[in-house]
Order: C-alpha cells, then sequence, then structure tokens
C-alpha cells in the first residue's frame, strides 16, 4: 500500500530471502490529484422568478445538487448553496455557490380620484402610487402627467413600475375614463335610481324606486346590447366587454339615462 504525496516519483522493490536479495525493479508514478473544480453562476443576485445558469469548470464533467443541470438556465424559488461535483482523471473534487433570490416588491396604484375626467381638464398630476419614485407609462402619458384633452374620450390603461435596491421591478395597472362631459343628458325625468358599481367589472346592479320599468343598454354607437323588461326595484346585468355605454330607463314619467363603464 502507498500513500501518494504531491509528488511524482520512483518507486523501488526488492525481493530477498534466506537466499539473497534479487535484483531491484522500479516503478515510475505521476501525482494526479484532485482537479480544482470551480463552480460558476450567470448572477449571484436574481430576482424571484428569474433565471440562472451555473456551470463548473476545471474538470471534465459536472453534476449538481438539486437537479440543477451544468449549462442549462433553471429558475430557483428561494435563496440556497447549490454544491458541484467535478471529475477528471478518475480524481473527483467539489465546489459550492450561493445564490440570493430576492422578492419583487410590492407595488399598487389607485387611481380613484381622478379614474373619471372631462376632456377638458387636460394635462392633470397622476396620484396615488405606492412606494414613491417610480416610473409611469401608458396612451397619453407623459412623465408623472395624464393629457386628457389630447387623448379624448375612451379608456385609458395607466400602468406604473416601481424598481427596488435590488433591481427587481414589479407593476400595478389601472385605469382613466376621459369624457367629452358635453354628450349625455343624465336627468331627463324625476325618476330616482342608480347604477352601481360604476365602473364595473362587467357585472353591475340598476336600483330604481318605481316597477314596471322597460331598460335598455346601448354602446356609444346606439347598439342596443340588452333590453328586457323588469317589474322589481333592482336589476342584475352583465356586459361581457369592457367599454362606455349608455343606460337608458323608461318610466311613466318618460326616459332617463346613464353613464356606465365597464372595465
Amino acid at each position: 500500500t502507498v500513500v501518494p504525496s504531491n509528488n511524482s516519483g520512483t518507486i523501488v522493490v526488492e525481493a530477498n530471502n534466506l537466499c539473497g536479495v534479487s535484483a531491484a525493479t522500479s516503478l515510475q508514478t505521476t501525482y494526479i490529484g484532485a482537479p480544482n473544480v470551480v463552480a460558476n453562476t450567470s448572477a449571484n443576485q436574481i430576482c424571484i422568478g428569474d433565471s440562472v445558469v451555473l456551470s463548473g469548470a476545471g474538470a471534465d464533467n459536472y453534476v449538481w445538487n438539486n437537479n440543477v443541470v451544468d449549462g442549462i438556465a433553471f429558475v430557483p424559488t428561494a435563496s440556497t448553496s447549490y454544491i458541484v461535483s467535478g471529475s477528471l482523471n478518475g480524481c473527483t473534487n467539489a465546489d459550492t455557490i450561493a445564490i440570493n433570490v430576492n422578492p419583487l416588491p410590492v407595488v399598487n396604484l389607485n387611481l380613484a380620484t381622478i379614474d373619471t375626467l372631462c376632456q377638458d381638464a387636460g394635462v392633470i398630476t397622476l396620484t396615488g402610487e405606492s412606494p414613491s419614485g417610480g416610473v409611469y407609462s401608458g396612451n397619453g402619458v407623459t412623465n408623472n402627467t395624464f393629457d386628457a384633452l389630447t387623448s379624448g374620450m375612451g379608456i385609458y390603461q395607466i400602468v406604473y413600475t416601481y424598481t427596488d435596491a435590488n433591481n427587481c421591478y414589479n407593476s400595478a395597472i389601472d385605469s382613466i375614463y376621459v369624457d367629452v362631459c358635453t354628450s349625455i343628458d343624465e336627468s331627463n325625468s324625476n325618476t330616482n335610481w342608480t347604477v352601481y358599481p360604476n365602473p364595473s367589472e362587467n357585472e353591475f346592479t340598476i336600483f330604481t324606486n318605481e316597477i314596471n320599468n322597460e331598460i335598455w343598454v346601448t354602446d356609444l354607437l346606439g347598439k342596443i346590447i340588452i333590453q328586457k323588461m323588469h317589474n322589481q326595484t333592482t336589476l342584475n346585468l352583465t356586459v361581457k366587454e369592457s367599454g362606455v355605454y349608455i343606460v337608458f330607463l323608461k318610466t311613466n314619467d318618460g326616459i332617463s339615462q346613464k353613464k356606465l363603464i365597464v372595465k
């Protein structure tokens, strides 16, 4: 049994017995040693949802723990360390590398105070974001302002994106409805009624203090989307597509109308 050292050399052996000593035989040995295995990564700091590539160096082949394949991108779900074992000429060694997975920032946007504007409002400042220091984007948006006059009537999605100190970013979306504020008369009768929620998410409710009414809903071009008679004070309706609609209520007092926004 021979214990290798860090040096190559010659092993000499002689045999002897009662008859004497044999001639010496030698064996030249070369010390290989364990390979210098190094674990490499495309990034030590990532955001959750991002991919990373781990690769080994210093050997011929590599095996990683945690089901990682050398040189193939994957998406870590939490911060942890990864171990790679490499082999060269039958000798093995290992190395470890840590990957830190940072969470995305929590971003909110609430445009409730300005979500409905008249076109003549012109340029307004966007507010309702958190945390501060992010960037607004969308049609009609310049820096942190929205131009209702230039944008014209319609529903506009406003995107707020925030990037934190770890270079991780997230976004929140809200919308603004711009109206010309001159084309719809909502007080054609003395009937007390309401449409809620408004803006709505497809489903909305009509409440009136009278029964035996006729109700119809049209788009801005006048196409009838819903038309029905009802004899109750409350009616639940659904509009599938987002947009701006006009809700008409016909009673014995006449016809009145309200604007409905479906996001």
